[in-house]
């Protein structure tokens, strides 16, 4: 957990007492293996006398050594009113709690910062969405704005064509009814009226009657309101008389 390399190992304990364990682990890890003696500097005392220090058994060293420690973990016990047995000292086990709230919070700060930017994804993607379901919606109202105008345009064009007259079935009639000694020499359309000029070439005065026939003939077909503008007889000879005359009229 961060801590310096492990430059040499202490063993103790009854484990620590199998022969030719330090040997052992001192080729396997490749560095210095002793066997501990924390006891080392203590005299004991008996009733005949100070026992010398290098004649403590180390297999009796090690087991008081545990006594020693399971001591010390009931008296921290007892201090902390935590229930744990720990035989580290104290600033170390602070620098592990320490470093296990540390990760927490770093836990904890990096699930926050996770779940933020999944927030703030899901939100980018939505309003994408939201961007593209209006422009889909913008463009169907253009297309329905510009189908709306085409349909206008269209009414318009056909109320405009419905004022112009059938001119096929206009000149099937006229030329269904008009006189053989009448020619036709101009027609026009302007404000619903259609105006006619044309002559007609006579042998005798009859040119009246014909210009009254051709009125009243037109009166019976798809023409209404027929009315004479104009007539002008012009002699050519004693024997052949031209009228001109002008018509308008209106077309059902």
């Amino acid at each position: 957990l961060g801590a310096s390399e492990v430059d040499r190992l202490v063993i103790l304990g009854g484990g620590a007492n199998l022969k030719n364990l330090d040997l052992f682990l001192n080729q396997q890890l490749g560095i210095p293996v002793q066997v501990a003696n924390p006891f080392k500097d203590v005299v004991v005392k008996q009733d005949s006398g100070l026992i010398d220090k290098d004649k403590i058994h180390l297999e009796f060293d090690s087991a008081l050594f545990l006594c020693i420690g399971a001591a010390r973990s009931i008296i921290d016990e007892l201090a902390t009113k935590t229930i744990e047995i720990n035989s580290l000292p104290v600033e170390i086990r602070q620098q592990n709690k320490l470093f296990i709230r540390k990760l927490t919070l770093e836990v904890i700060l990096t699930i926050s910062i996770l779940i933020g930017a999944f927030f703030l994804i899901g939100a980018k993607l939505a309003i994408f969405g939201m961007q593209k379901r209006i422009e889909a919606i913008d463009a169907q109202i253009y297309a329905s704005g510009y189908k709306q105008k085409e349909a206008s345009t269209k009414v318009v064009i056909s109320q405009i064509y419905s004022h112009e007259p059938r001119w096929l079935e206009v000149f099937k009639e006229i030329s269904n009814i008009i006189p053989d000694n009448t020619y036709l020499e101009r027609m026009s359309y302007h404000n619903d009226e259609l105006l006619v000029e044309g002559v007609i070439i006579s042998k005798a005065d009859t040119s009246e009657a014909t210009l009254s026939d051709l009125m009243l003939s037109l009166e019976k077909g798809i023409f209404k309101n027929v009315s004479l503008i104009e007539s002008k007889k012009l002699k050519e000879d004693t024997l052949v008389i031209r009228t001109e005359f002008k018509l308008k009229c209106q077309v059902e």
